[in-house]
């Protein structure tokens, strides 16, 4: 077994990959996983509980955001000194729930907090074109604004004291030099003037590529605004948990698929009930170059809870985990897989929720 957290798993590049499509017509579809089906669905032979393709949606697993407010007659678009505005920290894609951070080679997220420090409410909507600074000099990165109709028609109505937020995307890579000292400048919509938003926590996208090329892709990304997004309520049922995974015994093969396992540990003297029953998240991601593309993917399903209602007291459940290897995986690049365990009001905490293998292809 592999320790949860993030491990590296190097397998030497020999045999037989992943199964064919024998393999894949052996897995159950969201149809066919219906609770109707407990029968149809034993256990492997050393006890695993077997894989499901079932699928889940991000917003199976987040409590309903507030209801957003609506803009009255008296309200007027906001100006650059209504406000205050702060981006407290980049931080790596896929780490937006605050868990362990991943590798920022796939980029970055920055949330901006903009608080209304008038006395009167005022509304944002539309496109923001946005320069990130370091110092006086504006970063030599594209950037873009462009949002669909929906956020371009969206009105956020920020109240006094309340706070609104818009998101950034980062792309990798960028290969420049070392940044500090970032300020955002963010065009306010209807000749709302600028708004300077320091960042607190000053970072950069990882360098994939050669560092003589500093022009390469690097995009900064600005979206629609949007409310603050209300806390979510923690749920502790599953803090307990202790997620170990378990890598594949052969490499695998570009465009086959790959199998591993994880084990989900309850150390405590009570059960823990699988209801409703929990989902995960799985990454799949591969370094990129000047002239390999990167792989980038996330999937989120759910667990097979079909013929187990709890973790049992003191013990562990091993479910049987698949995987399709992306085509444009190469002999001999390196594939990293990284499983969180996702639930409803449920925020993972570090390593003991989620793990790490690292594997190379043939």
């Amino acid at each position: 077994m592999v320790a949860a957290g993030t491990l590296a798993t190097v397998l030497a590049a020999c045999g037989g990959g992943g199964a064919g499509d024998a393999t894949r017509r052996e897995r159950s579809s969201p149809a066919s996983s219906a609770p109707t089906t407990r029968a149809s669905i034993p256990a492997l032979a050393d006890g695993t509980i077997p894989w499901v393709d079932e699928t889940a949606r991000e917003e199976d697993f987040q409590i309903a955001p507030p209801p957003r407010r609506a803009p009255g007659p008296d309200t007027r678009p906001c100006l650059a000194a209504q406000l205050e505005a702060v981006l407290p920290a980049w931080l790596p894609k896929g780490d937006t729930d605050h868990g362990t951070p991943r590798s920022p080679a796939r980029g970055l997220i920055g949330l901006v907090r903009l608080t209304n420090v008038s006395k009167r409410k005022c509304s944002l909507q539309g496109e923001v074109p946005t320069t990130l600074f370091a110092g006086t000099k504006p970063v030599p990165v594209r950037a873009t604004h462009a949002i669909n109709d929906e956020g371009r028609q969206r009105v956020t109505v920020v109240a006094p004291g309340e706070v609104a937020t818009l998101r950034l995307d980062w792309s990798a890579p960028y290969c420049g030099r070392s940044l500090t000292d970032q300020e955002l400048h963010i065009e306010l919509p209807h000749d709302g003037g600028t708004l300077r938003s320091p960042v607190r926590e000053a970072s950069q996208p990882a360098c994939t590529s050669s560092e003589t090329h500093p022009d390469l892709a690097s995009v900064l990304s600005a979206s629609a605004f949007d409310v603050l997004p209300a806390p979510t309520p923690s749920d502790p049922t599953y803090d307990p948990v202790i997620v170990t995974v378990d890598p594949p015994a052969v490499p695998p093969v570009a465009g086959q698929e790959l199998r591993y396992a994880v084990t989900l540990a309850n150390p405590t003297g009570a059960d823990i009930a699988l209801n409703p029953c929990p989902g995960y998240v799985e990454e799949r991601f591969s370094t990129g170059s000047a002239i390999v593309e990167p792989v980038n993917e996330r999937s989120l399903r759910r667990l097979n809870c079909r013929t187990r209602s709890a973790i049992p007291a003191g013990r562990s459940l091993r479910f049987e985990m698949r995987t399709d290897v992306p085509r444009s995986l190469s002999a001999g690049r390196e594939l990293t897989i990284t499983w969180r365990l996702l639930a409803r009001g449920f925020h993972a905490r570090g390593t003991a929720h989620q793990g790490t293998f690292t594997v190379t292809a043939a």
